[in-house]
């Protein structure tokens, strides 16, 4: 990822946005450079939130870069860019989602699931420090186990802030889809924990 930028999307107006886009369109890749800066951190925050990893956060935030810059030209600079660039990094993330737990069930070996010391050493911590650390990782689990659907849903609402018809909108689902997936993710998040 680079450098946190000195602008966010709260602080750039969107028409200083429209003429980034523009003056990109026309090859100023410094225009392209100050999108980036501007929406890098709100790309990465939602890709870290669904992959959990870092790396992989940062390949899928530049993915999403790559397709906004392979879009360019049909980007209608009259609306916001930042629901585009959710919605593109949510669609990335999920597709992720779903090739790495396909690969996954395909490697998946029952007897080296049971021999796994994570699998044999499910004693309770001593410390709170370690209570946390057992806590997150069941919630982690937890969340991984979940739909791509569902995380991108549990994300929005978590991390993005968005209320329940913006994630409709993002998801392209009724508003009693999104509630539905709310509440089956807490429910998930609930039972991890109780674990």
């Amino acid at each position: 990822m680079l450098n946190a930028p000195e602008a966010s999307p709260q602080t750039v107006a969107e028409t200083d946005v429209a003429r980034w886009l523009t003056a990109a369109r026309n090859g100023d890749a410094d225009a392209f450079r100050r999108i980036v800066e501007t929406y890098q951190r709100a790309v990465y925050g939602i890709a870290y939130r669904m992959t959990l990893n870092h790396a992989d956060a940062d390949d899928l935030a530049q993915d999403a870069f790559v397709a906004l810059w392979s879009a360019i030209e049909s980007i209608d600079t009259a609306r916001p860019l930042l629901p585009w660039l959710r919605r593109t990094t949510i669609n990335r993330c999920i597709n992720w989602l779903a090739r790495k737990r396909r690969r996954a069930e395909a490697a998946l070996d029952p007897d080296v699931i049971s021999a796994s010391p994570a699998v044999q050493s499910r004693q309770p911590a001593p410390s709170d420090r370690m209570q946390e650390q057992e806590a997150q990782a069941r919630i982690r689990n937890a969340l991984e186990t979940l739909s791509p659907d569902w995380q991108a849903t549990f994300v929005l609402r978590t991390h993005a802030g968005l209320s329940y018809q913006q994630i409709a909108n993002e998801m392209n689902c009724s508003i009693g889809t999104v509630m539905s997936r709310l509440h089956r993710v807490r429910v998930a998040l609930k039972d991890a924990l109780k674990a």
